[in-house]
């Protein structure tokens, strides 16, 4: 009796990796999160299918990282994936998937196009997301693997460039199949704080005395020193530590009263900014260019604050890795100052209407735009997400970008500062430490290092 021999067809799967994430993307006939990729149509070459399937699924274009042969005359080197598998797709047939590592063609900002479902993943995103153990281990080794800026080196290569066909009606369609509700943090970790265009626009309004968006006027921030002055740090000076520091508003008024204060934060213009007024400063200000959850905070401090509703926008496993990294870098019986959003006004970010605006330059782009914001709130997750959509006017391209905020009440507040390590938990109404300097979104808490931790 025999057998029947199964069809088989030959497939790439694509895992892209930039800034240590990796993108993936909700399948919409499996209903399953995996990397770009799909068939080597008959006569393509498998390297040509992996960029073909990356450029019209995502609008990236692709270098693929691999061991190559000897750059010789003659042949043409491909890329050797990174793995080989046969999978069965359904009752008599089955795929040999050839696994690509890939990292985008520069430069690039981080855009994705065309799937609405696109994200890029950090670590703690692939651990919420609801992945095949395949996928999951395919997308951590990638991480892995491509840390490593050896690994990621331009090889010699002769591969023919795929040109790109306008994808402006793709892109504009793409928004009409986007999920009705994103999954918080899925869609991005926050708005691009570290891009350096986005960064130098924001830095203007972080400046700005007409309006406290970004940051506050000169005169708030005056009395808010001049309250953690005295009633925090009893006029001694200290050292101090901001984390999500800005353009260093906050520090270079506390290193003018006699503090050494160090600022960290991920926006290369707020950080430049900040250290060219340092530069009179001394030793009394440093400043780090770097993401608060992974940069080197240092120790000894008296004070670490965190202000302006920054912890509310860390995934709440990240909020407390923070917070225990900053109860690590107090000294003992040191002080932690936070000002997070308040719990309604969390809800009601989440339960904002839909707008849309046009502009010749904006936050956003530099380019004449039409912006649309949507606000959706998840009762499960308890957090607000809001969705920011550009349309370049010229091209009709989409940039997309998400941001994510965790609602806490005030017993989810005084549970998570003592779950990490801290005590003597006080709400205050505001940085003046009165109700008349209150924000009505934002709250004051003060919390301590045992004296006797060290």
């Amino acid at each position: 009796m025999s057998t029947a021999v199964p069809t088989r067809d030959w497939a790439v799967a694509v895992f892209v990796v930039w800034r240590d994430l990796v993108m993936l993307h909700r399948h919409p006939k499996l209903g399953m999160w995996l990397p770009c990729g799909g068939h080597v149509e008959p006569g393509e070459l498998p390297d040509d299918a992996a960029v073909r399937e990356l450029l019209e699924e995502s609008g990236v274009r692709v270098r693929l990282i691999g061991p190559h042969p000897v750059d010789a005359p003659g042949p043409r080197p491909l890329a050797r994936p990174r793995g080989v598998q046969l999978e069965t797709i359904a009752p008599g047939h089955e795929h040999v998937d050839l696994v690509y590592w890939a990292v985008p063609e520069e430069p690039y900002d981080g855009t994705l196009r065309g799937d609405p479902t696109l994200v890029w993943c950090d670590r703690d995103t692939l651990a919420r997301l609801p992945l095949s153990e395949e996928i999951a281990a395919w997308a951590r080794l990638a991480l892995d693997e491509l840390r490593d800026p050896a690994a990621v080196r331009e090889p010699p290569s002769r591969t023919p460039p795929i040109e790109r066909s306008p994808a402006a009606t793709t892109d504009l369609l793409g928004l009409t199949r986007r999920p009705e509700r994103p999954v918080p943090w899925a869609e991005g970790d926050n708005i691009p704080w570290h891009d350096p265009g986005f960064s130098a626009r924001m830095l203007h309004e972080h400046l700005s005395q007409e309006h406290d968006a970004a940051s506050r006027r000169s005169a708030t921030i005056d009395r808010q020193v001049a309250w953690i002055h005295a009633a925090l740090l009893a006029e001694a000076p200290t050292e101090v530590l901001d984390l999500g520091c800005g353009p260093g508003l906050y520090t270079e008024r506390l290193a003018a009263l006699g503090h050494r204060c160090v600022g960290v934060d991920v926006s290369p213009a707020s950080i430049a900014f900040a250290r060219a007024r340092a530069a009179t400063a001394g030793e009394r200000l440093r400043y780090v260019e770097g993401d608060v959850r992974s940069a080197d905070l240092g120790r000894g401090y008296g004070l670490v604050m965190m202000l302006f509703g920054e912890l509310n926008t860390l995934p709440r496993a990240d909020a407390a890795a923070l917070l225990r990294r900053a109860h690590a870098a107090l000294a003992g019986g040191g002080t932690l100052l936070l000002e997070p959003h308040t719990e309604e006004a969390v809800r009601a970010i989440g339960r904002e209407p839909a707008t849309w605006s046009t502009a010749a330059s904006g936050l956003f782009s530099d380019a004449p735009h039409l912006l649309l914001t949507e606000s959706s709130w998840d009762e499960g997750a308890l957090a607000a997400t809001v969705r920011y959509l550009v349309v370049d006017a010229a091209t009709a391209q989409v940039s997309r970008h998400a941001q994510t905020f965790a609602a806490y009440d005030e017993a989810a507040y005084r549970a998570l500062l003592a779950d990490t390590g801290f005590t003597d938990v006080r709400f205050v109404p505001s940085l003046t430490g009165d109700a008349a300097g209150a924000q009505p979104n934002l709250v004051g808490i003060v919390a301590r290092k045992a004296a006797a931790d060290h």
